[in-house]
């Protein structure tokens, strides 16, 4: 069946943590932030859960959701529910950031209008409509150093199949993912 996945499991920790507190966690780490990763941190609809929470998230490629030609995040989003995927808050990509670091290592910030080598895009809800705001973060390590960047495409930009995403998982698993 088309879309089976190898899934990646990751269990993701988050909520009863301020945004200062995960500002200062993210420092320590020393986990480098670009200037969309900030503008998101900074706005006023960027939400915390008061109280500590468990999901299990999968990583999953674009293929792998059955979308073998990429897809615009549009379609991404539309393509997940049927394999019980649903989207991670901006509030879980800052855990995830905090806690994940299998991430392979690549070179150079610039990534010429396409999802880097080795990210991770969170698969979350654009806080805004318009193209230039970021619609989310992805992660990645450049040079030995991990980042949470943020990102901003429209809404025809095309990711590729290879390309990499993060989402939350619907219990139970359908059928078709086991």
């Amino acid at each position: 069946m088309k879309g089976v996945f190898d899934l990646k499991e990751v269990i993701v920790d988050y909520g009863g943590v301020s945004l200062a507190r995960l500002c200062q966690q993210l420092e320590e780490q020393q986990i480098h932030l670009n200037a969309y990763a900030n503008q998101l941190l900074r706005h006023p609809h960027l939400s915390l859960s008061a109280d500590k929470q468990r999901t299990t998230c999968v990583i999953v490629s674009l293929k792998e959701l059955g979308l073998t030609q990429g897809g615009s995040l549009t379609e991404i989003f539309a393509a997940a529910p049927s394999y019980g995927l649903t989207d991670c808050t901006l509030e879980m990509a800052l855990h995830f950031r905090l806690s994940y670091h299998q991430l392979a290592n690549s070179t150079g910030l610039k990534s010429q209008g396409k999802a880097p080598a080795a990210a991770i895009t969170i698969a979350s809800m654009p806080l805004e409509k318009t193209d230039d705001f970021p619609k989310g973060f992805y992660i990645r390590r450049i040079d030995g150093c991990d980042w949470l960047r943020g990102y901003t495409c429209d809404g025809l930009y095309q990711f590729a199949q290879d390309d990499l995403f993060l989402f939350k998982r619907r219990d139970p698993l359908p059928e078709r993912l086991n």
